[in-house]
């Protein structure tokens, strides 16, 4: 059993943009980053989970679409974003230098005001892995950067303060598993 985890394609947001749980447009070359990463992907996957948030779910849709047209994504709460609370919306240089600072002393056991904890978001993640220990075959998800890095950190055995290492590129693909 396999699990790809697809980090969504760019969004038309500005640099520095703090967008977590919020909604947000996809870039507008979104087709074009959608034909690039299919022929990154298997040929073949028993289902596609998704994000409920529209950037995931509109590459999910399209994928099935044009990759595995006898599937249906399956949304999955539990794929969301890190929510940010009132963050969202700001930018990483307009949050209040305390709260930044106060959150990043420990961000794996303190939320932005109004958001989720690393471990809160480690918790969705491994309910759904579990989850997907269970079934046969191979599971693609899409997904975001911080689920992704949340996700590697834990599969990984790393220390939870290892997460904000690793790099997540839009379109990337990451495989768990065999």
């Amino acid at each position: 059993m396999a699990l790809y985890l697809i980090r969504h394609t760019p969004v038309d947001a500005p640099d520095g943009a703090i967008y977590g749980q919020r909604e947000v447009d996809l870039h507008p070359d979104w087709q074009l980053h959608f034909e690039q990463l299919r022929n990154r992907l298997p040929a073949n996957v028993s289902r596609v989970l998704t994000s409920p948030l529209g950037r995931c779910q509109k590459l999910a849709n399209w994928l099935v679409t044009h990759r595995w047209p006898s599937l249906a994504p399956e949304i999955r709460a539990e794929l969301k974003e890190m929510s940010f609370g009132r963050w969202q919306g700001l930018t990483w240089s307009t949050v209040p230098r305390a709260e930044l600072d106060a959150w990043a002393r420990d961000w794996v056991h303190r939320a932005p005001p109004g958001g989720e904890t690393y471990l809160q978001v480690r918790d969705r993640w491994r309910r759904l892995y579990q989850s997907v220990l269970e079934l046969p075959g191979d599971t693609l998800v899409v997904t975001h950067a911080g689920l992704i890095r949340v996700a590697l950190t834990d599969y990984l055995h790393c220390d939870p303060r290892m997460a904000f290492s690793w790099s997540v590129a839009f379109g990337e693909v990451f495989r768990l598993g065999t």
